[in-house]
């Protein structure tokens, strides 16, 4: 075959508007407990008979009430427990402590996970909530749900609606507004995170439908046959000799991992010519390759393309090719399938002689090798 320069430009195309888009702002990280004390574990000041640590009692009207750290948990060795034995009206509330100390900051117009474990002897009792103006400072905001009636621990959680402007702390508890009492412990609070944020595409109308390509400013280092994207998002590079019959002779084989991260490319030990070979990635994101060029076609043509039984595997983590065991016939240029089993099909190219093969080749997901005649159909 004719030789033609090494020297090369990776051309990379993009999903729809690569290299147009705007980078999208990312969400606030979610799932953090916003709330001190969560499970009263943490005594407050006042000795006996006083609240836990950020929490408070809360409340107005006529009845008979009482607060009370007990240990009837849910885990650990407190919850808390308030109690009506008589009302005429009103209700009695435990709130966390309306402080910049212990009350949970917001950020307007976002929304809030609430959860709690309780137990409950009336049917009169609510997540509450409050929440901190910067003017006008603490003031009602809702009610959220009413808690059932509950013999044993549940779990009652609800999403607040979305923070009032102006608002920079709120806190919130369950009051109680009908004899009988609620038992509660570990409450939570999670900032629900923001949804993703659709790129804004800054390309011509057709740009925008159809993506465009673009030439990277750094030069392909391997003449690439194959390529792969990568579980990691890095690009595999395969050239082997890279159809150059000096590179075969020499035994110079290359390969290399290209990161669109950095546009770096590391350029990896590659053991046998994997020129022409066939290659799949597999379930776990590794990449099979299977066969490659053996040899080249004679300056007589009576003989073309010859391909090994050789089989590599690539690890996207070493970046490191390790053998496989062998195939049982030679495919120069062999077709490969992943089935929904994570096994492979391969079969097609040419065979260590040049012939065509009509050998089925199946790799084994679950013995990891590749299996022999006698277990593949033919």
């Amino acid at each position: 075959p004719a030789r033609r320069s090494r020297r090369t430009a990776l051309l990379a195309v993009a999903a729809l508007t690569a290299g147009l888009l705007l980078s999208a702002q990312q969400p606030a990280a979610a799932g953090v407990n916003l709330i001190k004390n969560p499970g009263f574990e943490t005594a407050g000041a006042g000795g006996a008979g006083a609240m836990p640590y950020c929490w408070e009692q809360s409340g107005w009207g006529d009845n008979d009430f009482s607060f009370a750290t007990v240990a009837d948990a849910h885990s650990g060795t407190k919850a808390l427990k308030v109690e009506l034995t008589r009302r005429v009206d009103g209700d009695r509330k435990a709130l966390i402590t309306e402080s910049v100390e212990c009350a949970p900051d917001v950020v307007p117009d976002r929304q809030y996970d609430l959860s709690l474990w309780y137990k409950s002897t009336t049917p009169d009792a609510a997540i509450t909530l409050f929440r901190h103006d910067t003017t006008a400072g603490w003031q009602y905001w809702t009610d959220l749900k009413t808690l059932d009636l509950s013999a044993g621990y549940q779990r009652a959680e609800v999403r607040t609606p979305a923070v009032p402007p102006g608002t920079d702390r709120i806190t919130w508890g369950v009051s109680v507004y009908g004899t009988g009492s609620v038992t509660t412990d570990d409450y939570a609070m999670e900032e629900v995170a923001l949804p993703p944020v659709e790129p804004e595409c800054t390309g011509t109308a057709q740009e925008c439908a159809d993506g465009r390509w673009e030439v990277l400013p750094t030069e392909n280092p391997v003449r690439s046959m194959h390529s792969v994207v990568l579980n990691n998002g890095k690009v595999l590079l395969i050239a082997g000799s890279g159809n150059n019959t000096d590179m075969f002779e020499a035994g110079t084989f290359t390969s290399a991992v290209y990161d669109p991260e950095d546009g770096s490319y590391r350029m990896v030990p590659t053991p046998d010519d994997m020129f022409c070979a066939g290659h799949v990635q597999l379930s776990d994101g590794r990449v099979l390759v299977m066969s490659g060029n053996k040899g080249y076609p004679s300056a007589d043509g009576t003989i073309g393309y010859q391909g090994y039984k050789d089989s590599y595997i690539f690890d996207p983590v070493t970046e490191t090719y390790s053998r496989t065991n062998d195939m049982n016939d030679g495919h120069w240029y062999p077709s490969a399938t992943i089935m929904g089993n994570g096994d492979v099909l391969s079969f097609g190219g040419l065979r260590e002689d040049s012939s065509g093969s009509v050998t089925a080749e199946r790799w084994s997901a679950a013995e990891d090798k590749w299996l022999p005649l006698w277990q593949g159909d033919q």
